[in-house]
């Protein structure tokens, strides 16, 4: 599966890449990021709960970033709700189970040291946020719910000013 390991924005891709996705823990027990918890692939065994807390612990590589530079942390996306942790200094917070997101972890990673990662997942089902045809009991056009991580988690250094994005702006 080398494609779990190639950087998720070809457009925006930086030199530092560096990929979390492949074994970590989710209450205790290892499972394959990025795939959702209800996914065979992910290894999860039994259901599903609405709390779920992910684990992953990891080392930078030397030089991974410039002294000048900012590290940033990338999630492809996490359905419902996620609260980042690193090292136990909160990180970020994001609702929504279909964006990316990320959060500028410079001053809480440990650049010669080990790392904790956790990422504490809420998916209730919440109303009021896009759920598509998810169902907690799954029937006609309604499908399975996609619970957790499930794109891609990787972390970049970026020089203090740097591209966000890119736009497309079509002429009709």
């Amino acid at each position: 599966m080398s494609w779990m390991h190639e950087y998720p924005r070809p457009q925006l891709q930086r030199d530092s890449f560096f990929c979390l996705n492949g074994e970590w823990t989710a209450n205790g027990q290892r499972v394959q990021v990025p795939y959702p918890l209800q996914s065979a692939l992910s290894g999860w065994k039994g259901d599903v709960p609405e709390h779920v807390e992910y684990e992953k612990l990891f080392v930078l590589p030397n030089g991974f970033a410039k002294p000048t530079e900012r590290i940033r942390l990338h999630f492809g996306a996490v359905d419902q709700i996620a609260e980042v942790w690193l090292n136990g200094k909160p990180v970020m917070r994001h609702e929504g189970g279909y964006l990316p997101f990320w959060a500028d972890i410079t001053e809480e990673i440990l650049p010669d040291e080990e790392n904790r990662l956790c990422v504490c997942v809420t998916d209730e089902l919440d109303r009021c946020l896009p759920y598509g045809k998810q169902c907690k009991k799954p029937h006609g056009m309604w499908y399975t719910p996609v619970t957790g991580i499930w794109q891609s988690v990787w972390l970049e250094a970026v020089p203090e000013t740097c591209v966000e994005q890119l736009c497309n702006h079509a002429e009709s």
